[in-house]
């Protein structure tokens, strides 16, 4: 018996346990997009943020895409993320991006499965600054 009250008490801390937030969460940036291997800018004004556990990127909702589960990996200053985006019509964007201070540099690769051409990928670059 008492170990069973012992079991109902940890199971109901973790039940009723506030998440932590991440470290990311309320911070947005805005920047421009490239095509991986140059520095021609193809999107500007893009606008990223991290918002309860989620990633959205501004010029990525236009084509559907919501936002998307982000983890990071921090190391003294540097914040490192993960982000996956769908969209229903248009495939996915993976996120992987390093965060030091006010800056942010990532890179996003697009992919959609078409049955009747070639699959589609994409990879593009992400600069800018905390907003």
């Amino acid at each position: 018996m008492r170990i069973l009250i012992i079991c109902l008490m940890f199971l109901s801390m973790n039940l009723f346990a506030e998440q932590q937030p991440l470290p990311l969460d309320g911070k947005a940036y805005i920047g421009s997009i490239g095509y991986k291997g140059s520095d021609l800018i193809s999107e500007k004004d893009d606008v990223l943020t991290f918002k309860d556990g989620k990633f959205y990127s501004a010029t990525c909702k236009v084509w559907g895409f919501d936002g998307g589960q982000y983890s990071v990996e921090q190391s003294g200053d540097t914040i490192k993320f993960k982000a996956l985006t769908s969209s229903e019509d248009h495939g996915q964007i993976e996120w992987e991006g390093t965060i030091s201070g006010d800056e942010i540099n990532a890179t996003l690769t697009w992919t959609k499965e078409r049955w009747w051409w070639t699959d589609a990928r994409e990879e593009k670059w992400f600069r800018g600054n905390v907003k």
